[in-house]
């Protein structure tokens, strides 16, 4: 056997229906005869002598929410892999289709090698921790509550560790509060590894989680290592509709001023509205002048470092506007 048979690769079912079982069913159609193929001489290398672990992903969109467990109950007894993880997703993307406002389920699967991963949530710790790296505080470690936007935490550009950086593939309830510091948190617990990931979305109800088990809210996900050979992209499925600024009067999720003016008199400015509105104190008033081409997806703000102007910063849901004071709110730190 090679080492290029060794490593097969991944393979990816996904389909919709309103019943989850055939949905099921046709999303393991499409990735059965690749696993049988596979299945018992892909947990060796040759080439490097490492044992590989079978691992697979699991999305649901908001109508299979409440069937998550039997869903993945039935994965795990077709497959026999035991390490999943996933979670509830408003919308669904895998390969060229997009799975929007209709039940449907995407499942990948393939090897990895076995000491370069591990399952993490707020029931199952990972013991990949930094042992020499006292917690700020216990937040990350203890969402302990049963357990897609994007999360990102920007890799250091200093001089390269010794020690190779892990990744975190991180699913979040998105009613967390300070989001951002339990990411920072839990990245320092990994010796700085970078996060990447995606909130869980939904219109209603729980929004499972997937890690060996269904689980609601906290942080789940997995843990590689160098060693999983990992690359990971940045996607954020939104557009830039201005110009970079600088946020100058800042404190918790209040920008008070951009470039020492009003903030949200630089948002209006962005948005295409006239001075007039700029000056008008009714919210609806000013909400009304917003076109409608420019609320379909949301309004969020990008947030960068300065000293890192070639990484991608965090992108935050706009949350209000204060035309009183010419303040916005946002779903992160506002930082001057």
């Amino acid at each position: 056997m090679s080492a290029r048979q060794a490593n097969p690769g991944f393979a990816l079912g996904h389909a919709t229906h309103y019943d989850w079982r055939m949905a099921c069913e046709l999303a393991l159609a499409q990735v059965e005869s690749w696993f049988k193929q596979h299945q018992h001489h892909a947990c060796f290398d040759e080439q490097s002598g490492l044992d590989r672990s079978w691992i697979g992903w699991l999305y649901v969109t908001p109508a299979f929410a409440t069937e998550a467990k039997a869903i993945l109950d039935h994965v795990i007894e077709r497959t026999a892999i035991r390490n999943w993880v996933g979670c509830c997703a408003e919308s669904v993307l895998a390969g060229a289709a997009e799975y929007n406002d209709e039940a449907a389920i995407a499942l990948m699967i393939g090897t990895l090698p076995s000491a370069s991963f591990e399952v993490f949530s707020g029931r199952r710790k990972s013991v990949r921790r930094a042992a020499s790296r006292p917690a700020r505080h216990p937040t990350a470690e203890d969402v302990s509550t049963v357990i897609p936007g994007a999360i990102h935490v920007a890799a250091d550009n200093g001089p390269a560790a010794s020690k190779p950086q892990a990744l975190l593939l991180v699913h979040a309830d998105p009613q967390l509060s300070e989001l951002s510091e339990l990411l920072d948190e839990l990245s320092s617990r990994h010796d700085d590894a970078q996060c990447f990931g995606g909130v869980c979305s939904g219109l209603e109800g729980d929004l499972p989680q997937v890690a060996n088990e269904v689980l609601l809210g906290g942080l789940s996900g997995l843990v590689f290592t160098a060693q999983a050979g990992i690359r990971s992209g940045f996607s954020q499925g939104c557009r830039a509709i201005g110009s970079r600024h600088q946020i100058t009067r800042g404190e918790r999720h209040l920008v008070r001023h951009i470039d020492d003016r009003p903030a949200m008199d630089v948002l209006l400015q962005e948005l295409g509205i006239g001075q007039d509105q700029e000056n008008h104190p009714a919210g609806s008033r000013v909400l009304e002048a917003i076109p409608q081409d420019k609320l379909q997806g949301g309004l969020l703000v990008e947030i960068a470092d300065p000293q890192r102007s070639d990484q991608p910063g965090h992108v935050r849901n706009l949350l209000g506007i204060d035309p009183s004071n010419g303040t916005i709110a946002i779903a992160g730190q506002a930082k001057a």
